[in-house]
């Protein structure tokens, strides 16, 4: 089959239930294939050929296909015949290699437009905007057994299996409770199970080939849940986060976050099983775990996860959590954020270079824009300073601790502070424009600030703060360079007036410098991918990683201001 035109594109495409087959949809016709071999089986085009069309004039909205064999069941609107909504007539038909038209048209009894339609054995589910149409579907008639009420439903969210032949069938739809799915089992045993999936509307429901199992995805798209369909009980979830140090290959520890089934205290929402592995095993597997324990969220959901030593840090949606190594729990600390808000899991941890580094970390303080730093010496030692008059997107953390990095909702300006005083060292610009920051990281020797956003670019700043020449104890006594010292000893001459100067009411005085520095140096890269980044242990090496599977290692000249060099580009996941 040649690629879709841009005239006639592609509107459907689904597999049979054996994968043993799928539908090619456009607007004007079907293709059927078979997947092994890939073979093009046979093609209907046109609607008003009498011998081979749709029989009226109309368009394809859908189709779907029988659990064997290349049998169609093909949607399309009718042009000019309108239904009580006032939108065009639906009719479904039939077509298989053999029999070609297979029944005369069936019109849905759903109201409004027809959103999917799926056929399993003698059955076909028809999905229509607030409701479902359960059908039983022969050669020679087409009978409605059953119409249930779903409350809005665009996306057509449906699902149909058959069990054990016959008239024997389980079928998945939105009940009107948004998150909410019914399951209704078919046959002898008839019988309705409803399960309370997600908070948020439903994107996604899937059976499994036998019926047993219910697999859900919401329109936020970050979790994914199995149920069974007997009883509705959450039987397994995706991971939720993970994190780890990476200190060495044979010292390394990770840490995952998954959800698990019920939660301690009836009613009170998710709960998470927190996973440590033990140092050194790069290939993890769950019989290594040496640490685990059950956090119940209290309706919160798990943000992030970092790893310090024998410490995990875990970021829930309105708090910090630390655990120390106590097998079953050990919350050593804790730690409100943001007035209980904090769906960014904006966080950041010291990395434990050696045994006896000391743990830091700064989150959202109590107050809008204000971050809190908590550094662990026998105790901890809060720090609380304003850093932007708007909510914080992103932090980083120098290896050391002593440096912390703000970004806000903005995007716009990014800061370097001290961490033990709350003093502002550093004011750069990363643009004009709003963007979302997605990563930023400090050089292993706290030289050099790299930052990501969702304007696909990547830039690099010079902090120029001497920190060598000061013991960690005289933090207290660092003095940065000023904003006009930078541009005096700077080769970076991009430095422009900040807009925050006497214009944010609000906003101490240290936190008005006269200039926001630019970035020395940029990485473009593809749009519309959010990047993370770090620093190689090379000299002026930035790592860049994507969630399109995409690595890059580049390379920047830590006096002459430009374009990074590229010296590789890697797609990992296609690495064996």
């Amino acid at each position: 089959m040649a690629s879709s035109s841009a005239a006639d594109p592609l509107v459907h495409v689904a597999f049979n239930s054996k994968g043993t087959h799928f539908v090619a949809a456009t607007s004007t016709g079907i293709r059927v294939f078979s997947c092994s071999p890939l073979k093009h089986m046979f093609s209907k085009n046109g609607f008003d050929s009498p011998d081979g069309g749709f029989g009226s004039p109309g368009e394809v909205v859908s189709a779907d296909m029988a659990l064997s064999g290349p049998v169609v069941a093909v949607v399309f609107r009718e042009s000019g015949a309108a239904d009580s909504s006032g939108q065009g007539g639906h009719k479904i038909r039939y077509w298989s290699e053999l029999y070609c038209q297979m029944m005369p048209n069936m019109s849905p009894s759903c109201r409004g437009a027809v959103r999917a339609v799926r056929h399993v054995g003698d059955h076909v589910l028809v999905a229509g905007e607030d409701r479902v149409a359960l059908h039983e579907a022969s050669r020679r008639a087409v009978r409605r057994t059953g119409e249930f009420d779903t409350g809005p439903n665009p996306l057509g969210v449906c699902a149909l299996a058959q069990t054990g032949g016959g008239r024997a069938f389980v079928l998945a739809c939105p009940r009107p409770a948004r998150g909410e799915v019914q399951v209704r089992h078919g046959g002898r045993g008839r019988r309705v199970v409803d399960v309370h999936a997600h908070s948020s509307s439903l994107a996604c429901v899937a059976l499994s080939r036998d019926g047993r199992l219910l697999a859900t995805a919401s329109s936020k798209g970050t979790v994914l849940r199995v149920f069974g369909t007997t009883d509705g009980k959450k039987l397994q979830e995706a991971v939720v986060v993970a994190g780890g140090d990476m200190r060495q290959e044979k010292a390394s520890t990770c840490t995952v976050v998954s959800r698990v089934a019920g939660s301690k205290r009836p009613g009170s929402g998710p709960a998470f099983a927190v996973r440590r592995w033990k140092p050194g095993f790069i290939n993890y597997h769950w019989r290594y775990a040496d640490w685990q324990t059950e956090v119940d969220a209290a309706g919160a959901e798990v943000r992030a996860v970092h790893v310090h030593g024998d410490k995990t840090v875990l970021v829930l949606d309105g708090r910090v959590e630390v655990y120390g190594p106590e097998e079953g729990g050990g919350v050593l600390h804790r730690v409100e954020t943001g007035g209980g808000c904090n769906p960014l899991g904006v966080c950041a941890v010291s990395q434990c270079v050696d045994d006896d580094a000391p743990l830091a970390f700064a989150c959202p303080g109590a107050e809008v824009g204000e971050v809190r730093v908590e550094r662990w010496a026998g105790e901890f030692t809060p720090v609380s300073f304003p850093a932007h008059s708007s909510r914080l997107a992103c932090l980083a953390m120098s290896c050391d601790g002593r440096l912390v990095a703000t970004a806000s909702v903005k995007g716009t300006i990014v800061r370097v502070f001290l961490a033990t005083g709350g003093a502002l060292l550093r004011e750069f610009r990363r643009g004009k424009d709003r963007a979302d920051i997605h990563c930023m990281a400090f050089s292993p020797d706290s030289m050099w600030l790299a930052v990501s956003s969702d304007k696909a670019t990547v830039h690099v700043f010079k902090i120029n703060v001497d920190l060598a020449s000061l013991a960690p104890e005289d933090d207290d006594g660092l003095q940065a360079t000023s904003p006009a010292q930078s541009a005096a000893t700077s080769d970076n001459k991009g430095s422009y007036l900040s807009y925050l100067t006497g214009l944010v009411p609000g906003i101490p005085g240290y936190l008005k410098p006269s200039k926001a520095e630019c970035s020395l140096a940029k990485f473009h890269l593809r749009q519309g991918v959010k990047y993370s980044v770090a620093f190689s242990h090379e000299p002026y090496t930035v790592l860049i990683v994507g969630m399109d599977g995409s690595f890059y290692r580049c390379q920047f000249d830590p006096v002459k201001a430009g374009e990074m060099k590229q010296l590789e580009y890697r797609d990992f996941m296609s690495i064996k």
